[in-house]
């Protein structure tokens, strides 16, 4: 479960849901007091920019993707293009590996990993993320709980009717 992996890595669980450009947290767990302590359940991270936002869009359709990233970049502006870029390189990881990196964007300290979680009928509703301080979660570390979230996402779908 969440705290199971938060507690064995010492980072941070968050299970969040799309409203607007921001995901929210509806469950978040700590198994370190390092972890950003500022974020808790009811806490908003840019889709834009957070692990969680990314492996909600790895989840859309073509069609939902394109509708997204139309409201993105109107509130990106400028920066969109940049943004877009990297959120298109952690869909690439995703297309190899079946889980989302983010490396410090959200935070320059905090190295991040997430999967979308499916409805039955193949519909993305949630996204599930773990976080923490980049020494601790290196590349290994994040591969080794893509792997976790990607089983516990699977158990989480049928309950997310």
């Amino acid at each position: 479960d969440m705290q199971a992996i938060a507690i064995k890595y010492e980072g941070a669980v968050s299970l969040g849901v799309r409203e607007g450009l921001n995901m929210v947290y509806v469950q978040r767990v700590q198994g370190s007091a390092i972890v950003m302590r500022n974020l808790d359940v009811g806490s908003r991270v840019p889709v834009a920019k957070s692990a969680t936002g990314w492996a909600y869009i790895a989840g859309l359709d073509e069609a939902g993707r394109k509708t997204l990233y139309k409201e993105l970049a109107g509130a990106e502006g400028k920066t969109w293009s940049e943004t877009q870029k990297k959120i298109q390189a952690g869909l690439e990881g995703f297309a190899d590996t079946g889980y989302i990196v983010n490396k410090g964007l959200l935070h320059p300290q905090i190295n991040a990993v997430a999967v979308p979680v499916m409805s039955e009928d193949n519909k993305v509703l949630l996204a599930l993320s773990a976080g923490g301080i980049s020494p601790f979660f290196d590349d290994t570390k994040l591969a080794l709980i893509g792997e976790e979230l990607k089983k516990l996402a699977k158990t989480l779908s049928p309950v997310t009717k």
